[in-house]
């Protein structure tokens, strides 16, 4: 049995078991996502292995008195960014905080979004949603609004009115900090098209074009800003 200072954010990769805590017997398999709070001890327990990662983070969103547990969803996405997060943070490069940074907030939003299920409001869901997709090359904004309950127009209305801005707005300005990440952290190491791609665009004259739009500098001479 051990315990942290802080709380952590348990995903299970492989493998099935139990997690033994002083307040429950949880149960886990592949996918399952838990939440314990600080200074609870707890070990995991399998008769054939398994495999895990663990956050650790001092955040008030996710400090609670009790478990809270979770289940990725059908394509795998929390295992995913727990990977992506887990090799970003051991491969340590140079400027990586903001990187760092920014793939922790995906996550967090996105097991928040897992652990809460029907506590969160259509606006939230979205958010979550977004963030953990706005890299995703394929993901569609008018596809998101639909099948959430009420109409995409209404959704419209009160995510804007939640987080002040659209829908296409938030994940555009979410793309645009990723771009900038990746440049402060490769500098002119990497091409620009890759960075497009990376953050979520096909077209590299599209992305350069909102890029643009928002910093009011092309992508080459923010490259260059950073670089001198």
């Amino acid at each position: 049995f051990h315990k942290h200072d802080s709380s952590e954010i348990v995903c299970y990769l492989h493998g099935e078991g139990f997690m033994e805590t002083e307040q429950e017997d949880i149960p886990f398999q592949k996918g399952t996502i838990l939440l314990l709070p600080p200074n609870i001890k707890h070990r995991s327990k399998s008769k054939n292995g398994f495999k895990n990662i663990c956050v650790h983070v001092e955040d008030a969103a996710l400090i609670n008195t009790k478990i809270l547990v979770g289940k990725d969803n059908e394509t795998d996405d929390a295992q995913t960014l727990a990977k992506i997060l887990a090799r970003a943070f051991i491969n340590k490069l140079s400027g990586i905080d903001g990187l760092l940074t920014y793939l922790y907030n995906a996550y967090r939003e996105l097991v928040l979004m897992l652990i809460s299920g029907n506590n969160l409001s259509k606006a939230d869901i979205l958010r979550a949603e977004i963030v953990a997709n706005c890299n995703n090359v394929e993901y569609n904004i008018a596809s998101a609004l639909m099948g959430k309950g009420i109409s995409a127009d209404h959704l419209r209305v009160i995510f804007k009115q939640k987080y002040g801005c659209t829908p296409i707005q938030y994940l555009t300005n979410l793309r645009i900090a990723f771009a900038c990440n990746m440049f402060e952290v490769y500098g002119e190491e990497i091409k620009v098209k890759e960075v497009a791609y990376a953050s979520g665009y096909t077209d590299e004259f599209y992305f350069s074009r909102i890029f643009k739009k928002i910093k009011g500098i092309t992508p080459k001479e923010y490259q260059r800003g950073i670089s001198k």
